[in-house]
C-alpha cells in the first residue's frame, strides 16, 4: 500500500483535467490526447508493477516479467498507429486484458497456496479484486469502442461509456476498502 495513493491522485487529476478540457476547452486537442495516452501507459505500468510486487511466488512472477514488455509493446504500437490523435479503444482493450491476466496470476497463486491470512483484511486482495472487476467490465466496452463511436448515436456511445466510468468508480471503492484494511492492520 506504500505510495499506492499516487494512482488515485493521478486518476483524480485526470478526471479534473478531462472535465476542464471537455467543458472549458482550456488546452488544445493534441496536447489532451497526448496526456491521455501517457496516462494510459501510467495506468498499465503502475498497476502491473503493483501486482508484480505482491506476488511472492517467483515462478508466477517470471510470467509477468515476460508478458509486461510484450503488452507494453502492443499498447505502444496501438497508440503509435493512431498518431496520438485519439487513443484507440484497442489500446485500452489490450491494457485492460493485460491487467486481467496479471490479476489471474495473483488469484492462481492464492488458490495454489491457500493463504493462512484472512483475505478480507488483506489490502492487496481488495486492490487486485477492484482492478479485476473494473478491467473485466471495461474490456468489452473498449473492444467495441471505436465501432460504437463511428456507427452509433452519440447518446448511445456516452451511455455505454458510462458503464466504464461506473466500473472505475467501483474500483476506487475497492481501493478505499484496501486503505481501510491497511489502517486497521497498522493499529493492530
Amino acid at each position: 500500500m506504500d505510495k499506492f495513493y499516487w494512482y488515485s491522485v493521478i486518476a483524480g487529476a485526470t478526471v479534473i483535467f478531462g472535465f476542464l478540457y471537455g467543458y472549458f476547452n482550456i488546452i488544445n486537442k493534441l496536447l489532451y490526447r497526448f496526456i491521455d495516452s501517457s496516462l494510459l501507459l501510467f495506468h498499465f505500468s503502475f498497476l502491473s508493477l503493483f501486482i508484480y510486487k505482491v506476488l511472492p511466488n517467483g515462478n508466477i512472477s517470471k510470467y509477468i516479467k515476460i508478458l509486461f514488455p510484450l503488452f507494453l509493446l502492443v499498447i505502444l504500437s496501438c497508440l503509435y498507429s493512431s498518431g496520438l490523435s485519439r487513443p484507440p479503444s484497442s489500446a485500452f482493450a489490450f491494457t485492460n486484458f493485460g491487467l486481467v491476466l496479471f490479476c489471474c496470476f495473483y488469484y492462481l497463486q492464492l488458490f495454489e497456496e491457500m493463504p493462512t491470512i484472512n483475505l478480507l483484511k488483506e489490502p492487496s486482495f481488495w486492490i487486485i479484486s477492484g482492478i479485476f472487476f473494473c478491467m473485466c467490465a471495461t474490456i468489452p466496452i473498449s473492444s467495441i469502442g471505436d465501432y460504437l463511436h463511428k456507427n452509433t448515436s452519440r447518446q448511445l456511445y456516452l451511455l455505454v461509456g458510462g458503464i466504464g466510468s461506473f466500473a472505475y468508480g467501483v474500483m476506487h471503492l475497492f481501493f478505499i476498502k484496501a486503505y481501510l484494511c491497511s489502517i486497521n492492520q497498522s493499529k493492530v
